[in-house]
């Protein structure tokens, strides 16, 4: 039998948490390991019918009602301000801050326009910067506070063509969590970013369905088994292999893990190169129920 003091650390109940891309994705498995943990979420992302029809999923699969939404731009300074401040109001407080909206920019160094470069930046990194700014005065006050950032497996390896900024806004990511470790932590804010590998979400099924559905099926097998044979398990992962991290992170369970990048990648970036395929991979069973 589990010891009820032992699930206790993980207990979230009376926290309120702010995840920017946490309608869809890994975001929102993020958002849903919160809130099977008691914790009161708002969801933020650009498309208002996204987040609508994501918070009432999350309210069903979850069976509760402490789910919201909030519009924001993270590409606009000024949206982020006014959306910092609207989230400070609807939650009475922010104690967990969880950076996971990205901008996927891929493309070869030399087309990188100032554009690019620049939406980059912002919605990576400057955003996730000006909206942990806003939120740790509250949670040092409180003397209580979680910050995660979702970063990426291309942060630790050298990367592939197409990936230098997108890579390296997520490597500034790891960075700036030290900092912030480093003069909020004694005030028991703890920060964090998490390096993520390769997850079959769904983007990518989709992505693997419409080569299927336009002649690619070849493409697509080769893309998921490149994919697959970069890691150690020898899968993708399953987006809710990533709950039982974000769930230790942002709780007293992890009180004493800050300043650091964690990988969560199936052993990726400790890889030095590509495995064999795997047949039947080993998947946990509450990843098996889901499929």
């Amino acid at each position: 039998m589990i010891n009820k003091s032992t699930l206790d650390k993980f207990d979230l109940t009376g926290k309120n948490a702010v995840v920017t891309g946490g309608g869809t994705g890994l975001g929102y498995a993020m958002t849903r390991a919160l809130l099977l943990m008691g914790a009161k979420v708002m969801i933020a992302a650009r498309r208002e019918d996204a987040l609508r029809d994501s918070v009432a999923k999350l309210k069903k699969e979850c069976s509760t009602d402490l789910i919201m939404y909030q519009t924001v731009d993270l590409n606009d300074r000024q949206n982020v301000r006014q959306f910092a401040q609207k989230a400070q109001e609807a939650l009475n407080g922010v104690d967990i801050f969880i950076g996971n909206a990205a901008y996927g920019l891929f493309k070869p160094f030399e087309t990188v326009t100032d554009e690019d470069l620049d939406q980059c930046l912002r919605t990576n990194f400057t955003a996730n910067f000006e909206l942990t700014r806003h939120f740790l005065p509250a949670m040092r006050e409180k003397k209580w506070g979680r910050i995660l950032f979702s970063s990426s497996a291309g942060s630790v390896l050298s990367g592939s063509t197409g990936m230098s900024v997108y890579s390296a806004t997520k490597a500034a990511l790891n960075s700036l969590v030290k900092t912030v470790a480093d003069e909020a932590s004694q005030y028991g804010v703890n920060a964090n970013t998490l390096v993520i590998g390769c997850y079959m979400t769904e983007m990518l099924a989709n992505f693997k369905n419409e080569l299927d559905a336009n002649g690619g099926g070849e493409a697509a097998r080769a893309l998921i088994e490149r994919l697959e044979t970069n890691n150690m398990i020898g899968r993708l992962g399953n987006p809710r292999e990533l709950e039982g991290a974000v769930q230790l992170l942002t709780s007293d369970a992890g009180s004493f893990i800050t300043g650091q990048s964690i990988p969560v990648d199936g052993g990726m970036t400790v890889m030095a190169w590509a495995n064999e395929p795997v047949k039947n991979p080993v998947m946990p069973s509450y990843c098996l129920q889901d499929c």
